[in-house]
């Protein structure tokens, strides 16, 4: 796509771009800076979705240039860039792809020169252009409207370093009409009030990473529960506000008394945003929760706490690359899922991790680890990367090195963290310190590559003459440098036996010893190796489908839940998600038919019988046959699963009929074609990982 050239001032375009092409083409990367503090004064013009802004960037020069970038929203247009002596400079503004600024500094600098940039822009933010993001793949959201706005750092709202784990200085002048309250980092130091507009002014403490700025009609509340105090700012009206902070401030609790984490500045504060804004997980000292979440009836889910994990495991620690940002949201995850082993078992600690062995197979294939910020911070394949598979590397290392020296490991990552940069060489250095072994083939095995190993076995049993059987055979797995301590289960008619082989290369010799014949042997039975397998891949084209079925890409949900009957055709959970394909498209015949198949398949996981029946009763009453409706109702109250909801459900439609309006796309009523949105009243708590249909 050709870029739009913005030109100021009186100098050809032709050398202007000359000089900018040769010099980037003269290094491998953009050049390199330090950002040192940014004042930005911004008049919001809600009604009229507008953003006017002007920027003073103070920064150092690390490595020799002639001209910097800077990251900017494409929705915004530069009109002005000046130096600190008040000399205009030419610029080149890239605003649809890079979302660069590449601003020509005259003569080359050197490393470290300071100097001030000065940039006048300005731009709207409605609806509409989050949709034009959305569709050049970018995961851009920012929205300037009446009642709200919110526009996250990510969104490039103002000028950034190329770096997005630099931190500096910043002040912030914001204008908004009266009865808008913002809220962003930093302290709020002053307020002018003009009458129609209020100006608020905010300055950081100290360096930390880009702001993100929200206002909207917020009531602040304080709640006390104990020795703890969080400040919330609600959007809504609900009931149970005092409850849903309480939930929250037990998972506060937690990361107080496990990780030892206080915020800088107490309280902590929970800002309630909009649904569009939930991927944002918040800044130093605040979580940015949606209203989806503030009211979700199972807060304790692994996104959520992740939010709050970030507090001490992303926001205060600091990174030498970009690449290096594995790191922490690797730890961040991680700490999410110790929270359900702490507080909910191991049970639940064992589900997490295969959910995230789930997310970490969907697009692994995209990127090795090393690589995945390229993928886009908070895309679906920046998730699977960097987030769950980052996740499962620490997870494997605690299994390598053992829990009692994991825990002094992990604070000792997050005393260098806080105040030197972490790189994967570091992490390796400090496994090493800590536990007195080199596991650089671990991080280099996990982190450079995308593969991860299919394993298998082929074995021979002997009866020996002293007593006993010995297995002979070999392990044999896919990757050829791969190495990694295996478990394997050996299942007898006595007691099962668990061994330990070192698996190195394709194929590792077995000779195992067991007291009663092995009947069996389990690859991994306890799941600590991050591998490929029937199982998981199975699940990764359900939660695929469960994907597209969300966005209303219904021939794409068939497509991934076909995939998995290919290879099982009696899996009741595919089943399943088929017919509320064709329930939501009003095929109501082939849903029936499709619920009753999954009755009549492998019915896992169990839940899945409850729900067939409280659907098929729904059809029933669609189709105005209460009494065969009330049959199925009873069938699923019968089942004693609530786990889903159906119960609670069928029993509602036992006493008053299930009723559903057929709806269809804006402008389309007349050729009665179906909207592609599952109507409220049916809607699971996509929230709630109890609910969720991928689950």
């Amino acid at each position: 796509m050709p870029l739009n050239l913005y030109l100021r001032r009186a100098a050809p375009l032709l050398l202007l771009v000359a000089v900018l092409a040769a010099t980037a083409a003269a290094a491998t990367d953009q050049p390199r800076y330090d950002t040192l503090q940014t004042t930005l004064v911004a008049d919001i013009q809600p009604a009229a979705n507008r953003l006017e802004a002007i920027a003073d960037v103070r920064i150092r020069i690390v490595d020799r240039t002639n001209y910097i970038a800077f990251r900017l929203n494409g929705n915004l247009v530069v009109t002005h860039v000046e130096d600190d002596t008040g000399e205009p400079l030419r610029f080149i503004q890239d605003d649809t792809e890079k979302f660069e600024v590449m601003i020509n500094l005259v003569r080359p600098r050197a490393a470290g020169t300071e100097m001030t940039i000065h940039l006048e822009y300005n731009g709207l933010f409605s609806r509409l252009d989050f949709d034009f993001f959305k569709q050049l793949g970018n995961p851009l959201y920012a929205y300037i409207g009446p009642d709200m706005v919110e526009l996250p750092a990510a969104s490039m709202w103002f000028p950034r370093n190329t770096d997005p784990m630099d931190r500096s200085a910043y002040e912030l002048q914001v204008t908004l009409p009266t009865g808008l309250r913002p809220f962003t980092a930093g302290l709020s130091t002053e307020t002018i009030d003009t009458g129609l507009t209020k100006t608020y002014i905010f300055k950081s403490a100290q360096d930390i990473l880009a702001p993100t700025l929200v206002a909207g009609r917020y009531q602040v509340q304080d709640y006390t529960f104990g020795d703890l105090t969080l400040q919330t700012w609600f959007l809504t009206e609900f009931p149970e506000q005092a409850g849903s902070a309480q939930r929250y401030a037990e998972i506060v609790r937690h990361l107080r008394h496990r990780w030892n984490w206080r915020p800088v500045q107490e309280p902590l504060r929970i800002v309630e945003v909009s649904d569009n804004f939930q991927a944002q997980f918040g800044m130093q000292d605040s979580v940015f929760l949606s209203t989806r979440e503030f009211t979700s009836k199972n807060p304790e889910n692994r996104q959520i706490i992740r939010k709050f994990a970030y507090q001490k495991w992303l926001l205060p620690m600091q990174v030498a690359t970009p690449e290096d940002i594995w790191i922490l949201e690797g730890l961040s995850q991680y700490a999410a899922a110790l929270y359900f082993e702490d507080v909910k078992g191991a049970e639940a600690f064992d589900t997490t991790m295969r959910l995230l062995a789930v997310d970490a197979l969907k697009y692994q294939d995209a990127e090795p680890i090393a690589r995945g910020v390229h993928l886009g911070v908070g895309s679906e394949k920046y998730d699977s990367v960097v987030v769950a598979k980052s996740a499962w590397v620490f997870h494997m290392l605690r299994t390598l090195v053992g829990k009692e020296k994991f825990e002094p490991l992990l604070a000792t990552i997050w005393e260098l963290g806080a105040r030197e940069p972490l790189s994967t060489a570091r992490i390796a250095d400090i496994a090493r310190q800590v536990t007195g072994t080199d596991y650089s083939w671990f991080f280099n095995q996990w982190i450079n590559t995308v593969d991860l190993p299919d394993f298998s076995v082929e074995y021979i049993v002997y009866r020996l003459a002293k007593g006993g059987f010995q297995t002979v055979g070999k392990v044999n797995q896919t990757l050829t440098a791969f190495q990694i301590p295996l478990e394997l289960k050996f299942v007898t008619k006595g007691q099962d036996e668990l061994k330990v082989i070192d698996v190195k290369g394709e194929s590792t010799r077995l000779n195992i010893e067991t007291e009663t014949r092995p009947i069996q042997l389990v690859i991994d039975p306890n799941f600590r190796i991050l591998r490929k397998s029937e199982e998981l891949e199975i699940q990764v084209h359900i939660v695929r489908g469960d994907e597209y079925f969300e966005l209303g890409d219904f021939p794409s949900a068939t497509d991934e839940y076909k995939r998995v009957l290919e290879r099982q055709p009696r899996n009741s959970h595919a089943l399943f998600k088929l017919a509320l394909v064709f329930y939501e498209q009003f095929n109501y015949n082939t849903a029936q038919n499709t619920f009753r198949e999954a009755l009549n398949g492998d019915q896992q996981p169990p839940w899945v019988v409850a729900l067939c029946y409280m659907y098929m009763g729904k059809i029933f009453d669609v189709l105005g046959q209460r009494q065969r409706a009330v049959a199925e109702y009873n069938k699923a109250v019968n089942t004693n699963d609530d786990s889903r909801g159906a119960v609670t459900e069928a029993t509602k439609y036992l006493s008053q009929p299930f009723t559903r309006a057929k709806t269809y796309l804006p402008g389309q009523q007349d050729a009665a074609q179906p909207e592609l949105k599952q109507p409220e009243e049916d809607k699971p708590d996509a929230d709630a990982p109890a609910k969720d249909p991928g689950r």
